[in-house]
């Protein structure tokens, strides 16, 4: 079985979500069977020009199995290895072609998807240009349309999705993000001092609303001058900062592991998010999660074992958790304990041989 990814490989060493689900797919799966990673000449890179984005190719990192190539090329890529599995990982553009000549290509395409961008491209505060999103709104219908099998991270992600498209439900899974094992390796403390130390993560950037100003808000409301919120972002309005918020880069991992070490709990607000490889992290290193019903993490969170879940339409129930934290009426070592057990259920060996076992159930149709 010869598989080919389309996608973006990051070289940095601060990944969003996607970037992570690319990274770790790709390493795992082409131990096991031959795979190429394709990338494209994205403006912002400095070998792209308007001769690469159609012709050029490029080996990265000195590797044959990680390549970019332009337009043109990748079409004539495809059409003369005609891989088994064409795998898109994220939602890029450059993929848009493919869907196109798939008449062409005897492989099975399978793409999977991270959000629904019908639903959040006019929540985004990027306010990205009329023509891109044209775009976008174009590479998510042709992949609903034209892919032969589509991946969600959640069944929540699922339901949303079904409200903007006529999903047929045969060609569909429902395989979940994956925990790298560094974040189980973590012991974290769960001995609170002066503080109640609560982790929010606002992304690598922020062009989505992920519910800060919310949760601001609700602590505010009971002036729980006790807790102390750190943020993760980039950037940050001022008229959000607070005494007791703290803003935090995004981190490398080996400096989020040291960052985590000595927090407590994981927090989301109301708003939707696919699945959260954040939380799911963040309760392998013994965070306690305390989310909402509208995360698609909520299935693997039994409330008042392994971490807590409030109805979305209720947010004040968010707070009443945390002052029964605060009040000692929990166990936190032992949640804490329950926590970290999610890695036996998302480690990345696991949603690997998901992936593969849908790779060759696929197959076996052909």
């Amino acid at each position: 079985m010869n598989i080919v990814f389309l996608g973006r490989l990051n070289n940095e060493t601060i990944l969003n979500g996607p970037e992570k689900v690319s990274l770790n797919l790709y390493k795992n799966i082409s131990e096991q069977f031959p795979s190429v990673f394709i990338e494209y000449f994205q403006k912002r890179n400095i070998n792209s020009n308007s001769f690469n984005r159609y012709f050029g190719k490029l080996d990265k990192y000195n590797s044959k199995k990680i390549i970019c190539l332009g337009h043109v090329r990748l079409l004539q890529y495809l059409i003369v290895n005609q891989p088994d599995v064409i795998h898109i990982l994220s939602s890029e553009r450059f993929t848009i072609p493919v869907f196109l000549y798939k008449i062409l290509l005897r492989g099975k395409i399978i793409t999977t998807f991270h959000s629904v961008l019908r639903y959040e491209i006019p929540r985004d505060f990027k306010r990205r240009k009329q023509f891109n999103r044209y775009k976008d709104y174009l590479w998510e219908w042709l992949a609903i349309k034209y892919s032969d099998k589509l991946v969600f991270v959640s069944k929540l992600h699922l339901i949303l999705s079904k409200k903007y498209y006529d999903l047929n439900t045969k060609n569909i899974a429902i395989i979940p993000n994956g925990i790298e094992k560094e974040f189980y390796s973590l012991k974290v403390k769960m001995k609170i001092n002066n503080n109640l130390n609560v982790v929010f993560y606002n992304g690598v950037n922020d062009t989505i609303n992920r519910g800060l100003t919310q949760i601001i808000n609700n602590l505010n409301s009971r002036n729980l001058n006790t807790i102390r919120l750190f943020v993760i972002c980039s950037k940050i309005k001022s008229v959000m900062i607070n005494p007791n918020v703290e803003i935090v880069p995004p981190m490398e991992k080996v400096a989020l592991l040291k960052f985590l070490m000595n927090k407590h709990i994981i927090i989301k607000s109301t708003t939707f998010d696919s699945f959260s490889i954040f939380t799911a992290e963040c309760m392998s290193s013994g965070l306690i999660p305390i989310i909402s019903d509208n995360v698609g993490i909520e299935p693997y969170i039994e409330n008042g074992k392994n971490g807590f879940v409030y109805k979305h339409r209720d947010p004040k129930e968010m707070l009443k958790i945390l002052s029964r934290i605060l009040n000692k009426e929990y166990n936190l070592n032992k949640i804490s304990n329950n926590a970290k057990q999610i890695y036996f259920q998302l480690s990345w060996a696991k949603i690997v041989k998901q992936y593969l076992d849908f790779y060759k159930y696929n197959e076996n149709e052909n």
